[in-house]
């Protein structure tokens, strides 16, 4: 769809916490509900440049649990509830992570995973501070920013792995969290002008290449949708091109037309019966 509809244009003091929200998607989608009335809390490693009116910067390692878990006693005791989180904080490929670097004796060199610490075990401390903190105020609303890399093969293993883990995480929680009052959803991005492309140049290459970079704030609208929709639970925009794309009920389809007579969980959930709370019970978790 090219707009969405049905976005609130005032959250009526709501308070959300926006990981990574300095810079690029999530600053854009902390601007955006700061314009909305809501009580923004952007958690990042550095303070953004400008900070948005009803805004406060808490300084924040999304890689670091105690840091986290500092963040979201904060945001209570500022604010006495949270209603939005939205874990968005990321960072690019570690280009490194896969290089054959060996010591003088010809020994593998562990490399850093700093991609998957951020993209990946960051969003997963996020959302289960998120779900401890919503579940006790009534419920609330988690948006978990992927990529379209989730979806896609990009060339890029930790990057790629990292974003399909967070779409994973959703699909493992969404039928866990409505119970609690809380819906989760992602946000699964194209090319956008945000700092993880490396500079100008690569922006203007892609643009010369026919390739749309488009703007943060065309993703963050998705962030606000989300926000808005109380019965909206475990989908996923992919948004390229400026334009919206849900993901999980086509490829649900489709995943019954490749896999023909064969059961899924998720077939199985469609059709109920035995075989599904069987399974069911086996794969449940406690929240």
């Amino acid at each position: 769809m090219d707009t969405l509809t049905g976005i609130s244009e005032d959250f009526s003091n709501k308070v959300v916490i926006v990981t990574g929200g300095s810079s690029g998607i999530g600053y854009a989608i902390a601007d955006q509900f700061s314009r909305r009335n809501v009580n923004v809390i952007i958690a990042d490693v550095s303070k953004p440049a400008h900070l948005p009116d009803k805004a406060t910067f808490i300084k924040t390692d999304v890689t670091n649990w105690a840091s986290q878990l500092e963040l979201f006693q904060k945001a209570v005791e500022l604010y006495k509830r949270i209603d939005i989180v939205c874990a968005n904080a990321g960072v690019g490929e570690d280009k490194e992570a896969f290089q054959d670097k060996v010591d003088e004796h010809g020994v593998p060199l562990e490399p850093r995973w700093n991609t998957i610490q951020v993209n990946l075990v960051g969003v997963c401390i996020s959302t289960k501070l998120a779900i401890h903190v919503l579940k006790q105020h009534g419920g609330g609303k988690i948006i978990l920013t992927t990529s379209l890399s989730g979806y896609d093969a990009s060339g890029l293993p930790t990057y790629a792995a990292s974003k399909h883990g967070v779409v994973g995480l959703m699909r493992g929680l969404r039928d866990h969290l409505p119970p609690l009052g809380i819906t989760i959803n992602c946000l699964a991005p194209g090319f956008t002008d945000t700092n993880i492309l490396p500079s100008e140049e690569t922006v203007q290459s892609l643009k010369d290449a026919g390739i749309n970079v488009q703007s943060a704030d065309i993703v963050a609208l998705a962030a606000l949708y989300y926000a808005s929709k109380d019965g909206v639970n475990g989908e996923a925009f992919a948004i390229i091109n400026g334009k919206y794309f849900e993901m999980e009920v086509g490829l649900s389809q489709a995943f019954r037309g490749i896999l023909g007579g064969a059961t899924s969980n998720s077939e199985r959930k469609r059709q109920g019966g035995r075989a599904h709370e069987v399974v069911d019970k086996l794969f449940r978790v406690d929240l």
